[in-house]
């Protein structure tokens, strides 16, 4: 299936009212889903110093996938609020088709905000971790 057709497909589920679609053709598989974000029972990890004057790095989502922040179901979280973090150290994991993606730290730093939730969709340049970067 080409990139073009892919593109209409999931501008297509966006605008409509379906969580969740899955598409299977010749060659490979499409599955979608609308994230909670809307949800009022969703809960978001703050800390109370994101706004410190210190630099706040964000880390985006650099493709579509499920946001894992542990490495297998019983293991524990890669990391956690206010947490130290080096450089190129891994702080979450995103699947995409069966492929597991490493997300590193761009920075040395403390984990100051998670924006997602183990096991949510995420879109392409989402926000999903703050670190606040050392001085």
């Amino acid at each position: 299936m080409k990139a073009k057709k892919i593109r209409k497909i999931m501008k297509a589920f966006d605008r409509s009212s379906l969580e969740r679609m899955e598409i299977t053709f010749e060659g490979g598989r499409i599955s979608l889903q609308k994230s909670a974000t809307d949800s009022k029972s969703e809960k978001k990890e703050f800390s109370r110093d994101v706004n410190d004057s210190s630099e706040l790095i964000w880390i985006h989502s650099p493709l579509v996938g499920t946001f894992y922040c542990k490495p297998t179901p019983q293991a524990d979280k890669i990391i956690t609020l206010n947490q130290r973090v080096r450089k190129d150290e891994t702080v979450c994991i995103i699947e995409t088709m069966k492929v597991l993606n490493e997300i590193k730290s761009p920075a040395d730093g403390i984990i100051v905000q998670i924006e997602v939730q183990d096991g949510q969709m995420v879109q392409y340049h989402q926000r999903l971790i703050a670190v606040r970067k050392d001085v």
